[in-house]
Formats: structure tokens, C-alpha cells, sequence
């Protein structure tokens, strides 16, 4: 049989990262970029990363709490750091890495730690949906920032009252879910089954309509710690724009670039720049010099955590990276057989 590579093909992101710093070295006054990031506020600099590892540690809470307070946070915190650093190194999707990780706890297991990390995903994307909302209405001035926080609050409201209609109906609706899903492109009928089945067992695992509520609650505040982070970050090098327009580009950073996911240098500066430029226009050179300083701040928080939390787990770098490999190898041929188990046969 052969092997997947579960890091997919990292010379294509390296070359990536090179074709980046070419063109901004080459398109790009380099002595402007080194002169902005020369004058960089690093207080603000530094409230930013606090205000961040705060924010991961929230999301710790909040993946806690969907698994039942299991196991101690100081597991899933480090957990989530590790895959934060490995994915980096590997280029092993975090998720995949995260999954692993906490599903080594016997009281959690694989299928919860999917179930549960797969809700939190559709919810940081019902997060990330509002915000771009929210930067139509500010870009059109069809609002003003006191009422686009008064429309994502009743959209809020909207939503953890559809999630209580999902976790109260699951069965019904997984039914109905699951064709709608199979239809969009790049989804097989397979892998809609798969991902309705795992958001309607981890809302389970969640619990009660009190506990959805905590969940949403600890959801809203790390993102407001992640929104924050690109607020701070664009306070600490000099960029004061309107609060309509600051407030916008903050959220299409958030929702381009995970504040709570690694990226690659070239992908981050791309993202992240080509985001903020097409919300505020602001001089290029600026924003490059943002996103160098960010990325370069967030690759040392990353590599730090990442380390201190493998010596906590007492893991060790190249055993970690075969066991990644060889476990998501395994998921992978398990899934297949499901599959060929369920096709019919010709006679």
C-alpha cells in the first residue's frame, strides 16, 4: 500500500515563501519596509502577544468544555501549542496534530477529540461569516461600528438559538444536512456523512443548552483576544485609521489569517497584506512591514510554546513526527475500508 504523506507537498509552500520574499525584495523600497519596522511600538507589540497566549488559552478552556472537563487544561493548552509548532516543521495539518494529541487521553479518545474539535471549527466559522459581514456593511457605510456590533449580537442570538435546534433535533436534521452538503464541490456523499455525524456528536458531548451557551460565550472571547491581536499589531506600527475602517480591516485580517492557526511566512505576508490592502488602501510597504513583524513575533511565540510543550509532555520531536504519520496513516486506511465495506457489490 502506499504511504500518504501527511504533510502534502512542502516543497510547493517552500517555494512559495521564495517567490514571496523575491517579489518583495525586488517590486518593493526594502529601506522603507526596514524603517517602519525600525519604529515599531513594541509595547503595543507585546500586549499584543499577551492578549493572544490569552486567547489560546481560552480556546483550551473551550475545548475542555465540550469535552466533558477532560483531561487538565494544562494537557490541551500544551497540546495545542505543540500542534501549533509541529504543523510548522511538518506542514501536518494543526487539526490533524490537535486531534491526535488530545485523543491520546483514554477518557477522550479519537472520535470525541474529532467530534468536539470539529464543532469548535463550525463555530469559529459562524465567527468568521459575521465578520465579513461586517466588513460589507462598513466598506458600504451602510453602518456605523456602534450598530454593526448591535447586528452581530442579534446574529449571535440567532445562532446559538440554531445551534439549540440542532443539538434538540440532531437526528432529524443530520438527514436532511448531509444531501445539502454532498452537493457543494470537492464534498463527497462520504465525507458530508462524516463531517454531520461529528458535529452532531460533539454538540452531544457538549451537553446541555447551558453548556452550548459556555461554549459560545468562551468562543466570543477568544475571538475578541484574536481581534484585539491585529488591532494592537496595527496600533504598534503607527497605522491610525477611522474607526469604521480600522474596525474593517481588523476583521477580514481575522478572517484571512486564523489568529489562532500557524502560517508559513509567504502565506501569511500574502494573506494578510493582500486582506488588509483591499479594506483600507493603505501604503503597501506598511502593511508588509505589519506582517513581517507579526509573523516574525508569532514564530517565536509559536517555537517557544511548542518547545516548552513538548518537554512538558515529555515528547520527543522526531518519535512525535512518526507517531503523527504513521496514526493519520491509520485513520486513512480505516476510513477507505469503511468505504469499501459500504459499496455494493457487482455481481
Amino acid at each position: 500500500m502506499k504511504t500518504a504523506n501527511p504533510g502534502g507537498r512542502p516543497w510547493l509552500k517552500i517555494l512559495l515563501i521564495f517567490v514571496v520574499i523575491f517579489v518583495i525584495l525586488y517590486f518593493f523600497d526594502i529601506k522603507v519596509i526596514l524603517r517602519q519596522i525600525s519604529n515599531a511600538n513594541f509595547a503595543y507589540l507585546g500586549a499584543a502577544l499577551v492578549v493572544l497566549v490569552l486567547s489560546y488559552l481560552i480556546m483550551a478552556i473551550r475545548l475542555r468544555h465540550m469535552l466533558g472537563n477532560q483531561p487538565k487544561l494544562k494537557y490541551i493548552f500544551q497540546a495545542t501549542n505543540v500542534a501549533n509548532m509541529m504543523n510548522l516543521v511538518t506542514f501536518i495539518p494543526v487539526t490533524w496534530i490537535k486531534i491526535y494529541l488530545v485523543g491520546q487521553d483514554k477518557k477522550v479518545g479519537i472520535p470525541r477529540a474529532t467530534s468536539s474539535i470539529t464543532v469548535g471549527i463550525t463555530i469559529d466559522w459562524t465567527v468568521k461569516i459575521i465578520s465579513l459581514l461586517g466588513v460589507i456593511l462598513l466598506l458600504n457605510q451602510a453602518t456605523s461600528v456602534g450598530e454593526f456590533l448591535l447586528v452581530a449580537a442579534v446574529l449571535i442570538l440567532i445562532i446559538l438559538g440554531l445551534l439549540l435546534l440542532l443539538e434538540a433535533k440532531s437526528k432529524s436534521i443530520e438527514t436532511t444536512v448531509v444531501p445539502l452538503l454532498a452537493r457543494l464541490p470537492f464534498i463527497s456523499e462520504e465525507q458530508a456523512q462524516g463531517l454531520a455525524s461529528n458535529f452532531m456528536e460533539g454538540l452531544e458531548y457538549v451537553g446541555s443548552p447551558l453548556q452550548i451557551i459556555i461554549t459560545l460565550l468562551w468562543t466570543l472571547l477568544a475571538w475578541v483576544g484574536g481581534f484585539s491581536f491585529y488591532y494592537l499589531g496595527m496600533m504598534a506600527m503607527g497605522m491610525r485609521l477611522p474607526s469604521d475602517l480600522m474596525l474593517a480591516g481588523i476583521l477580514a485580517a481575522a478572517i484571512v489569517v486564523n489568529p489562532f492557526s500557524p502560517y508559513l511566512p509567504g502565506l501569511y505576508y500574502t494573506l494578510l497584506v493582500g486582506a488588509l490592502y483591499l479594506v483600507t488602501q493603505e501604503n503597501l510597504e506598511s502593511l508588509i512591514a505589519l506582517a513581517i513583524v507579526l509573523h516574525t513575533s508569532l514564530l517565536i511565540l509559536w517555537f517557544v510554546l511548542g518547545a516548552i510543550g513538548l518537554r512538558v509532555l515529555d515528547l520527543k520531536f522526531s518519535e512525535f513526527r512518526q507517531q503523527i504519520s504513521d496514526a493519520i496513516q491509520q485513520m486513512r486506511d480505516a476510513t477507505s475500508d469503511k468505504e469499501s465495506e459500504n459499496e455494493p457489490e457487482l455481481t
